[in-house]
């Protein structure tokens, strides 16, 4: 009885794994999704990102800046006192809702997605006195 669990177990593990394809990591500021089933799996937005060390990038002006690529999430080095992430997403073709999922982080942040702002946690600021960090898991409903 006991290797008929482990077989169905890795029957199980092995299917999960194939379900899909490859899962897509961001490259180069892009992340491809266009051919990941949502309805099978979450996606998560890790990768490299386009990073702005020290600098607020406004959502009008993403192209300003001497923005680099970064791995995302990382943890900053002693240099980084704010900074502005940046990720273009290729989403698939059909319409239909989507949601990002916020963890639970001790930090501040706004997210804009298509020019939108869709979620804020705490107060952005440029100095450790005008920034106040806020634990707040969040999930927001998107349209594609």
């Amino acid at each position: 009885m006991k290797s008929l669990k482990v077989l169905l177990l890795l029957i199980l593990i092995g299917t999960n794994l194939f379900a899909q394809d490859k899962m897509p990591s961001a490259e180069r500021g892009i992340l491809n999704a266009a051919n990941w089933n949502f309805n099978e799996g979450r996606l998560p937005l890790n990768g490299q990102w386009r990073f702005y060390k020290n600098e607020l990038i406004n959502i009008s002006d993403s192209t300003a800046g001497s923005g680099t690529t970064s791995t995302f999430p990382e943890v900053w080095d002693a240099t980084v006192q704010y900074a502005t992430y940046q990720l273009q997403v290729v989403m698939p073709s059909e319409p239909g809702k989507y949601a990002l999922e916020i963890p639970q982080l001790y930090c501040s942040y706004i997210i804009w997605v298509n020019g939108k702002q869709v979620a804020e946690n705490g107060k952005i600021g440029k100095t450790k006195d005008t920034t106040t960090p806020q634990w707040l898991p969040q999930a927001v409903l998107l349209e594609n």
